[in-house]
C-alpha cells in the first residue's frame, strides 16, 4: 500500500502535541482521524489539514467510555478508511498534592490515561494484525519518566500507560510482530 493512503488516528488531536503530530502525519501524506472530546480544537485541527490540502475526519469521542472508542473507530473506517497508524496521545490532569486527592480522582486519572490507551489499542490491533500491518505509537510522559510532586497519580498512570507487544500477547514481539510487521513505539514528551 503507498503511505499516502494509510490512515492515522490521532488521540487527544485538538490542541498541543496531539495536533502537532496530526498537522505532520498529514503533511507526509497520511489520512487523520482527528480524535478528541474537544469539538471545537478538534474540528480546527481537522479544518488545518484540510486548508492545507490533505484529508482529515474529526471524531468526537470519550476515552473512558469503551462504547464512544468503537464508535470512533468505526466512524473513521467509514470515513477514511482502515486504521494503519495509531497515535495514542491523550492525557489529562489536575496537578495538586496527592494528600488533597482522593479515589474518585484517581479513578478518573487512570480511566483517561491508562485504560484509554488500551480501550483504543484493543479496538485497532485485531483489524492491524488481520491487515498484517500497523504501526501503533504510545506518547507518554516525561512525569512518568521523572515523577513529579504534584503529579503523583498522572505519573503512575503515564508509566503504565505504553503497553508493548510483549504484554499484549504473551509472545516473543520480535518473532510475532515483525511477522506482521508491526513496529511498536512508545515516546515520552517533556524535557
Amino acid at each position: 500500500m503507498d503511505n499516502r493512503k494509510r490512515v492515522a488516528f490521532v488521540s487527544g488531536a485538538g490542541q498541543g502535541m496531539g495536533r502537532a503530530i496530526a498537522l505532520a502525519l498529514s503533511a507526509k501524506g497520511r489520512m487523520v482521524a482527528v480524535g478528541d472530546i474537544r469539538e471545537t480544537e478538534g474540528r480546527e485541527t481537522a479544518d488545518r489539514i484540510a486548508n492545507a490540502g490533505g484529508r482529515a475526519a474529526f471524531v468526537a469521542f470519550d476515552v473512558t467510555k469503551a462504547e464512544s472508542v468503537r464508535s470512533a473507530i468505526t466512524q473513521t473506517e467509514s470515513e477514511l478508511g482502515p486504521i494503519d497508524v495509531l497515535v495514542n496521545n491523550i492525557g489529562w490532569d489536575q496537578m495538586k498534592p496527592f494528600i488533597n486527592t482522593d479515589e474518585d480522582f484517581w479513578r478518573l486519572i487512570v480511566d483517561i490515561n491508562y485504560l484509554g490507551n488500551l480501550r483504543l489499542t484493543h479496538t485497532v490491533l485485531p483489524g492491524m494484525l488481520e491487515r498484517k500491518w500497523g504501526r501503533i505509537v504510545n506518547i507518554s510522559s516525561d512525569a512518568a519518566r521523572v515523577g513529579s510532586s504534584f503529579e503523583a497519580v498522572y505519573s503512575g498512570a503515564k508509566e503504565q500507560s505504553s503497553p508493548s507487544p510483549r504484554h499484549l500477547r504473551g509472545k516473543s514481539p520480535k518473532r510475532h510482530y515483525s511477522k506482521h510487521r508491526m513496529p511498536w513505539s512508545n515516546a515520552h514528551s517533556g524535557a
